[in-house]
């Protein structure tokens, strides 16, 4: 017999000024805006202090803030040189050793949580492409403090300018990453900011989240998939042989949202948008064809991963980099639920207890 539980059901463990989510509705609004309007008309920059202040930036506000990621967005050199054995791994687990090691190596690596924030912030970019060109045997490119982060970015990974389309894809989908709640990783930031760990701790907490195939490794899945469906009209037949085994279809499925996840639609639209850009299919005719193969099967929502798989595979991402893509996205979350935590008390949440009742040990003969 199993002893009765100690908490009735779940609730909240937290208050947060942060987002809201209405899975009913498929909603999800960033301090009051929906996330898909924050997608199409903020810049990334101009996104993450809507996150961090509360409030939408003016032109003053905008210009200091990205004066302050400057210092921030070059790679020092130490960092440079180790992103080279590192990149042999795997790209995710060498993103969290660089940043582990920030405080000791980098010269300028700041201490007050919210200088904490924007410096990894600033960082993250750069040191994913500096781990992506090392793992092709190139050297790295400096970054250009004029240029949007996401403007830079892809011309830090590819040695020379993108397109403004590609620029503009990239930058949304960041944004479409940039919070969603107490989803796993955000939490784990949470939980280590609020025991007083500093922020750059927090991170490390979160992005170790990110391994894990349910979360961050979702997308990498989702490649795999379309990658083997060679013929889209095959969808159906692959769908029917995955669901008569028991397999789960990744990109479908989410633990709030009980409609498609707002992010996944916007998203599928910036795909459209890029493929007739740069005129080439890619994997989001596959994508198109297992959505709606599994949808006069199971009534299963698309979320974000089933579409942004595809997008960053067009920009010329490697699979395996995809969950540091969204690491840079869902950077100014984590820190933004850093920063609040820091604020409150120790997260220590209860279980329900499924043991056994109480006992003792039988009495010594």
């Amino acid at each position: 017999m199993r002893g009765e539980p100690e908490l009735p059901g779940e609730g909240p463990v937290a208050e947060t000024a942060l987002s809201s989510l209405n899975g009913k509705r498929g909603e999800l609004r960033v301090r009051g805006y929906r996330i898909e309007e924050c997608a199409h008309r903020l810049s990334f920059e101009e996104a993450c202090l809507l996150l961090w202040d509360g409030e939408l930036p003016g032109a003053k506000r905008l210009s200091e803030f990205r004066a302050g990621l400057a210092p921030y967005r070059e790679i020092p050199e130490d960092l440079a040189l180790l992103a080279l054995p590192l990149a042999e791994g795997d790209p995710l687990r060498a993103l969290r050793a660089l940043l582990a090691l920030c405080p000791r190596l980098h010269p300028r690596w700041p201490k007050t949580p919210r200088t904490l924030a924007l410096a990894t912030t600033a960082l993250t970019p750069g040191l994913c492409a500096t781990l992506l060109r090392a793992r092709d045997g190139l050297p790295p490119v400096p970054s250009d403090p004029n240029l949007p982060l996401a403007e830079d970015f892809l011309r830090m990974c590819r040695g020379g300018p993108a397109k403004a389309a590609e620029d503009r894809a990239l930058e949304a989908s960041w944004i479409l990453h940039l919070e969603n709640g107490l989803n796993a990783s955000s939490f784990a930031a949470r939980v280590a900011a609020s025991t007083g760990a500093s922020l750059d701790a927090a991170v490390i907490a979160a992005l170790a989240t990110l391994e894990g195939p349910r979360h961050g490794g979702a997308n990498r899945a989702v490649h795999a998939f379309l990658r083997d469906l060679e013929d889209p009209s095959e969808a159906p037949r692959r769908v029917d042989r995955a669901l008569e085994a028991g397999e789960r279809i990744p990109g479908f499925g989410h633990r709030v949202f009980e409609v498609d996840d707002p992010r996944a639609v916007a998203m599928r639209s910036l795909g459209e948008e890029l493929r007739r850009f740069l005129g080439k299919p890619g994997l989001f005719p596959r994508a198109e064809a297992l959505a709606e193969a599994l949808r006069s099967r199971r009534p299963l929502v698309q979320n974000i991963d089933l579409w942004s798989a595809p997008l960053w595979d067009a920009l010329g991402f490697p699979p395996a980099f995809f969950p540091c893509l969204f690491a840079i996205g869902r950077m100014p979350g984590w820190t933004a639920h850093a920063l609040e935590a820091r604020e409150g008390r120790m997260i220590r949440p209860r279980a329900a207890y499924a043991g056994p009742p109480p006992r003792s040990f039988p009495e010594a003969s």
